[in-house]
C-alpha cells in the first residue's frame, strides 16, 4: 500500500478525529454533553453503525464511556489514554502547552536516562553506527544553522537511543516521545544558538556509549534533559 493510501480515513476514523478534537478542547462537557448515536448519525450524514464504530474507538481511547440507554458520558482527563498517538495530538493542539511540556519532561526524566544505560550495555553494533550517525547529522544541522531541520534531527538522535536499549516497552514510547521532543523544538527559530552547547553532551553522550560507560551516558542523557527542562522554565 502506498503512503497516500494508508493515511485515507475512514468514515468512523473521521469522525472519531472530529469528536475527539471536541472533547479534549471542552466543547463537549458535563454542561454540553456528547449527542446521542441517532443525533450523531443525523448530524454527520452517516449510518449509525458508523457511528458505533467511532464511539467504539473513543471509548478505547478511555474519552467517553457509552451505555445502552444512558447515553454517552465523557470520563475525567485522568482515565484518556494520553499515549495514545490520537489523544496525544489532540492533547497538544487543544490543551495547556505549557503543563503540556512540564509533563512530557516528567515522563522523560523516567524514561530517556535509563533507556542510555541500557543502550551502552546492550546496544548493538548497527545501533552505535545508527547513534553516531544521527549525531553527525544533528552536529552538521547545527554547524551549518539549519534551523527547519533541527527539530528532525534531535529527534533521530534521541529515538537511535531508544532502540538502542533494545527494551520492547521502551520502544513502544518512540511515537510519545517523538511528539515530546518535536514539540518542544518545533517552529523555534531561536531553537540551534539556546543548544549549540549541548553539542559536547551529545558527543560526551556517544562516546559513552561506544565505550559502554553506562553510568556516563546515563547522567549524560540526564543532563541534556534537563536542558530542556529549563527551556520552558
Amino acid at each position: 500500500m502506498s503512503p497516500l493510501l494508508s493515511q485515507i480515513l475512514t468514515i468512523p476514523q473521521l469522525i472519531t478525529r472530529e469528536l475527539g478534537g471536541l472533547i479534549v478542547s471542552g466543547q463537549y462537557n458535563p454542561n454540553n454533553p456528547v449527542p446521542t448515536e441517532m443525533d450523531l448519525s443525523r448530524h454527520f450524514g452517516v449510518s449509525r453503525s458508523s457511528i458505533r464504530e467511532a464511539v467504539k474507538m473513543l471509548s478505547a481511547k478511555g474519552l467517553i464511556d457509552s451505555k445502552r440507554n444512558q447515553g454517552i458520558a465523557i470520563l475525567p482527563r485522568d482515565n484518556w489514554n494520553i499515549l495514545d498517538p490520537d489523544v496525544l495530538a489532540w492533547s497538544q493542539k487543544y490543551g495547556s502547552s505549557r503543563q503540556l511540556q512540564i509533563e512530557f519532561i516528567q515522563m522523560r526524566k523516567a524514561i530517556e536516562p535509563e533507556a542510555t544505560y541500557y543502550a551502552a550495555t546492550q546496544g548493538q553494533v548497527d545501533d552505535v553506527i545508527a547513534i553516531d550517525s544521527a549525531y553527525c547529522h544533528l552536529f552538521k544541522v547545527v554547524q551549518e544553522q539549519q534551523a527547519e531541520q533541527f527539530s528532525a534531527a534531535v529527534c533521530e538522535f534521541h529515538l537511535a537511543i531508544i532502540k538502542a536499549s533494545r527494551n520492547r516497552f521502551y520502544c513502544n514510547m518512540q511515537p510519545f516521545l517523538k511528539t515530546a521532543i518535536t514539540s518542544l523544538y518545533d517552529n523555534e527559530l531561536d531553537s540551534i544558538p539556546s543548544n549549540v552547547k549541548a553539542l559536547t553532551l551529545y558527543d560526551k553522550l556517544v562516546q559513552a556509549i561506544k565505550t559502554h560507560r553506562a553510568d556516563v551516558a546515563k547522567n549524560t542523557m540526564a543532563e541534556l534533559v534537563e536542558l530542556d527542562c529549563e527551556r520552558i522554565h
